[in-house]
């Protein structure tokens, strides 16, 4: 049993949802039995201290609720919305949950903060069976405009990261249409495994033949294929 902030979690330790470099997320319950996941981290950097504080105690359509997060003497603790992952595959209304995770990504950039690590795996089906975004870890604020850190997942990354330019919110866009590429094929739009040359594939890859790629496959219909040519733009 554990006190953070004002909520006491009950963290059942052998119920792993994810675990990695981050910290460990488990399940946990609450008051009234509600579950909830708890992740445990050994620290918790400014940047994502700045954006909890922003999330905590609000109710957001599309990013997950942060009920409580407190930083002690030997970890980290975070109680949150206990969302469930999804297989992009098995989306039967495409649309729909692409303009739900475009709203999750609206959400935080109102906030005045950017994600960084758009991914498949940072969405999930919430409580209220709406898709919520998730994973703040190396999130910025959006005014810092002249971010040149490598940061994110290669598969994802905007190739400015990759080449450390200076960079914006709009990394956010790049990363989503890969995102939406995805739950319109179920296919990768890099598929390189080897990451050297998912890397190279990232740096060397002109607009015109992302575009190419695009409107080749025909399994695309129109206003998907425009959506992506205004997405995933270099």
């Amino acid at each position: 049993m554990i006190q953070v902030e004002k909520t006491t979690v009950i963290v059942n330790y052998e119920d792993i949802i994810d675990q990695g470099n981050f910290g460990s997320l488990f399940k946990g319950t609450i008051s009234q039995g509600k579950l909830v996941a708890v992740k445990i981290q050994k620290d918790i950097s400014d940047f994502e201290n700045q954006i909890l504080s922003a999330i905590k105690g609000k109710q957001f359509d599309h990013i997950i609720e942060v009920i409580a997060f407190e930083k002690k003497e030997k970890a980290a603790y975070t109680i949150m919305e206990l969302g469930e992952k999804f297989d992009l595959s098995k989306i039967l209304n495409k649309k729909n949950a692409c303009l739900q995770m475009a709203k999750g990504v609206q959400e935080l950039h109102k906030l005045g903060f950017f994600h960084r690590d758009l991914k498949p795996g940072n969405f999930v089906i919430g409580k209220d069976n709406k898709i919520k975004l998730i994973d703040f870890g190396i999130s910025k604020k959006i005014e810092e405009k002249s971010q040149t850190q490598m940061q994110g997942t290669y598969q994802y990354m905007a190739p400015e990261i990759l080449k450390t330019q200076a960079y914006d919110h709009s990394v956010d866009i790049w990363s989503l249409g890969l995102v939406f590429y995805e739950v319109f094929l179920g296919l990768v739009f890099f598929t390189n495994k080897q990451e050297g040359e998912m890397i190279d594939d990232l740096l060397q890859i002109k607009q015109i033949q992302i575009n190419e790629k695009i409107r080749a496959n025909r399994n695309l219909g129109q206003w998907q294929q425009k959506l992506l040519q205004k997405m995933i733009v270099q």
